[in-house]
């Protein structure tokens, strides 16, 4: 019976198409508003009238350099699955790397430390007061799977002492958060599952093989 064994074959093919890797699909999450370019020197008023209405942590200066420290947490949520890698980026101002010393007191995602991470680009390139960055950092293999369920969340936490515009060292880090942009890869050998079309085209070559057997039979 050609015709059967064509549907056979033509099974066959797509059970084996299946088991290929597919190209990996690109996920871009973004939270916040650019409003400034990488490299501006943005001044209070300017930047939290820009950021108003944003939602938190984007809508403005968060802390006080004379007593409170910025300290913000901000949520992806992007479809669950299997994850090959991952970007973040993201644009801060007034943040004061530039200062003596680390800013940087903690930094995580989904409780993985990236604060080594950041702490080395934001002394890399340094800002001081009312200075805008836009940084980019690669999530870490161990922070990979956590970002099955669909979710990340981000925190970071600044310190001081920092400087005033008039040279004052003060005790605290005040900054604000322009925007933040989250770019994932999916894992290609994730989806589908090689084993399941494997599977399949083994039954389907076992179907052919009786076939052929009861016909040499008859």
């Amino acid at each position: 019976m050609p015709s059967r064994r064509i549907r056979l074959l033509a099974m066959l093919a797509l059970a084996t198409a299946a088991s290929m890797p597919r190209p990996a699909a690109a996920i871009v999450v973004t939270l916040g508003e650019q409003d400034f370019a990488d490299g501006s020197t943005v001044a209070t008023i300017p930047y939290n009238t820009a950021s108003a209405g944003e939602p938190a942590p984007f809508g403005g200066l968060i802390g006080n350099d004379n007593d409170t420290d910025f300290d913000a947490t901000w949520t992806f949520v992007f479809p669950a699955a299997a994850y090959a890698s991952a970007t973040l980026r993201f644009g801060i101002v007034d943040h004061d790397s530039g200062d003596p010393g680390s800013q940087v007191a903690s930094f995580t995602v989904d409780g993985v430390d990236l604060t080594a991470a950041i702490d080395a680009l934001f002394e890399a390139d340094a800002g001081h007061n009312g200075d805008l960055f836009v940084y980019d950092i690669a999530l870490p293999a161990a922070a990979l799977p956590g970002l099955s369920d669909g979710a990340a969340s981000f925190t970071l936490v600044l310190q001081g002492p920092t400087f005033s515009t008039l040279g004052v060292m003060l005790p605290n880090n005040s900054a604000g958060l322009d925007f933040s942009t989250l770019t994932l890869a999916e894992d290609a050998t994730a989806v589908p599952s090689p084993g399941t079309a494997a599977l399949l085209g083994a039954g389907l070559l076992a179907a052919c093989a009786r076939r052929r057997a009861g016909s040499a039979r008859r």
